[in-house]
């Protein structure tokens, strides 16, 4: 019986990946068009993010869904490390540190996340 489920979620991923690779274009369409939105919206704010911001996290999404973006396990352990370092100072900032404000910090620590994902 384990050796059925195993060969249906192939299959599924199998089908998945195929039609992510018919629809090609069409992924490459939306990303395009989001990406020129984020460059018209730059200026505009949603709290503490821009909207480029989202709709650049949005278009990260798109990149992971689709198969596009592949992630090698040196490169989580480099993530993990400046994560581990980043998170360490807002720790011992926000106990050292009376004007310390952590919903920046939190918020900071996303956008570093976001970026170094991008790159």
């Amino acid at each position: 019986m384990d050796g059925g489920k195993k060969l249906e979620e192939t299959s599924l991923l199998n089908k998945w990946i195929q039609f992510n690779k018919n629809h090609n274009e069409k992924w490459s369409i939306v990303i395009l068009l989001l990406l020129s939105i984020s460059f018209a919206l730059t200026d505009w704010m949603l709290g503490i993010f821009t909207f480029t911001e989202l709709i650049l996290m949005f278009i990260g999404g798109c990149l992971f869904i689709s198969g596009n973006y592949h992630i090698r396990l040196k490169q989580i352990k480099w993530i993990l490390l400046i994560l581990g370092v980043i998170i360490v100072n807002l720790l011992l900032n926000n106990f050292n540190n009376d004007q310390f404000v952590l919903k920046v910090g939190i918020a900071g620590l996303i956008k570093v996340f976001f970026y170094v994902m991008v790159n």
